[in-house]
């Protein structure tokens, strides 16, 4: 993932489209001359996003896979005049060290703005200060907020008496909570937070959620609101964290919270699945030409690539099965025949190999000393029957000989337990144009 070090984006106009999406971004200074953070001063950064007063209305705004940190104030600053947005998505993210300077939480869009949805999902946010989402003082408009499957640590506070979820004023207002653990605050003695401020009138729904034992706030708190839909919702849950100070909330084994969506899935931030991060399967193979034998299947990490007669040029790349995985390797190939891997390393660090080799149709033909090869693939052990004796060597598809052997007339055995799993040519040494395509498992 690429890593920006950024003061803010802002955005002018009217009618913006406006998308980020796999970057990671700090709000720190950098070292001009040696790329270190300068984790020793004030973050430079107050925003990732800010709408300016120039800014006058936008369709989708948009951030997906990203890593936002170390910001004064917040991830989108939307307050200052009657902005119009379409829709804003936040899929996929973590979030933390937001310092809640100015009074300013994560999204901070009170006042005069008017969208029609707001959306997010998918993310883990921690150290983080003030109202998550802060739509007070809002006019009446119809508009959805949507919070799903998101996990939530050490959030709250800043200035004392700030509501996490505060809407306020907008009685045509929908708030949708599902899927998601709410874990500790940061009150304390001197700093109230409080839970959710909602106009009665408006809708609240909130559905198969935990509050963790360190979930505290003062007025609102979800025992005492007056939600239109509450369903499977449990408070005093712990929810066994890795070591969420430290930024790693994956839950154990054997955790309810693993199957305790409606669907029967995780609850919380999806990533922190134990099983998924250890997930280094392969889930598709894209090749800019060729038949793939045999058919792709993520057990299956060894594969040969048939290309037409004529090709230059082969691009072979693929993706994990888990998206979070990353896949490394794959590329163009311009020498045939050639092998090319793509190795997929999981969440936790688990890496898998997947082999391709690159043959040209065409390119198979038997040695005139050899009437039968078998079993193909093989194993350990390979069946010859030579029509003469010869001598043939065995190189591998990078080009390196592994082996040589004298063939006799008639039936010979020949050993390649030794070999490693992967495609061999065997060559003639009489005749080392001639090639015989061995496959051994």
């Amino acid at each position: 993932m690429p890593k920006v070090y950024m003061k803010k984006f802002e955005l002018k106009g009217s009618n913006i489209s406006f998308h980020l999406e796999g970057i990671e971004f700090s709000g720190f200074y950098v070292d001009s001359l040696t790329h270190v953070e300068r984790t020793d001063t004030v973050p430079s950064a107050d925003y990732l996003i800010d709408l300016t007063t120039e800014f006058v209305s936008g369709k989708d705004i948009v951030v997906k896979s990203c890593i936002v940190r170390n910001l004064n104030r917040s991830v989108v600053r939307g307050d200052r005049l009657a902005y119009t947005v379409e829709n804003f998505l936040f899929d996929d993210l973590i979030v933390y060290d937001l310092r809640g300077g100015g009074d300013y939480g994560p999204f901070r869009m009170k006042s005069n703005i008017k969208f029609n949805t707001f959306t997010l999902r998918n993310s883990t946010m921690y150290n983080m200060l003030n109202k998550l989402i802060d739509l007070q003082d809002i006019p009446d408009y119809p508009m959805d907020v949507t919070v799903e499957n998101c996990t939530f640590y050490k959030w709250g506070g800043g200035k004392t008496g700030n509501f996490l979820f505060d809407i306020k004023t907008n009685t045509q207002a929908s708030l949708y909570l599902r899927n998601n653990i709410f874990g500790k605050t940061n009150a304390s003695e001197t700093v109230v937070v409080n839970g959710f401020r909602v106009p009665v009138a408006a809708y609240m729904e909130i559905t198969t959620s935990v509050f963790t034992p360190d979930f505290v706030v003062k007025d609102s708190a979800y025992e005492v609101v007056s939600w239109d839909k509450n369903e499977y919702v449990e408070t005093n849950v712990d929810p066994e964290w890795a070591d969420p100070d430290n930024g790693n909330f994956t839950l154990p084994v054997n955790s309810p919270l693993l199957q305790m969506s409606y669907e029967g899935g995780i609850i919380g931030d999806p990533r922190w699945n134990p099983v998924t991060r250890a997930d280094a399967d392969l889930g598709s193979i894209t090749l800019s030409t060729g038949t793939l034998s045999p058919n792709f299947s993520p057990s299956v990490t060894s594969y040969i690539l048939h290309v037409p007669e004529g090709t230059t040029e082969v691009t072979v790349s693929g993706k994990g099965h888990n998206p979070r995985a990353k896949v490394t390797g794959g590329g163009t190939i311009t020498e045939f025949p050639g092998q090319v891997t793509l190795t997929v390393t999981a969440e936790d660090g688990t890496t898998k190999n997947y082999t391709i080799s690159v043959w040209i149709t065409g390119i198979k033909e038997t040695l005139s000393s050899i009437e039968k090869l078998y079993p193909n693939p093989a194993k350990n052990t390979v069946f010859i029957t030579a029509w003469q004796t010869d001598f043939i060597s065995i190189y591998n598809t990078v080009g390196q000989k592994v082996k040589t052997v004298k063939l006799e007339q008639g039936t010979n055995t020949i050993d390649i337990s030794s070999l490693e799993s992967g495609m061999y040519i065997i060559r003639s040494e009489r005749k080392p144009e001639k090639v015989f395509r061995l496959i051994v498992k």
